[in-house]
């Protein structure tokens, strides 16, 4: 897995992560925390039929509380 861009709420609730596995391209959604302090993920999009433009701005989307 290479991370390829990560972004944060300004709350600090939410996070999302740009990642390629192999061929795929992945955008993980996290919210909350666990008690160890690390993010819950709450979802894994694959958004390998789209650009890393698009992953971008579903990553800056998700923070920013637009979905």
């Amino acid at each position: 897995m290479n991370l390829i861009s990560s972004y944060l709420s300004d709350d600090g609730k939410r996070q999302a992560d740009i990642v390629r596995v192999g061929k795929r391209l992945l955008v993980n959604l996290y919210f909350g925390k666990k008690p160890d302090g690390s993010m819950i993920l709450v979802e894994e999009r694959d958004v390998s039929k789209h650009s890393v433009q698009y992953a971008e701005d579903c990553a800056e989307n998700y923070t920013q509380y637009i979905f």
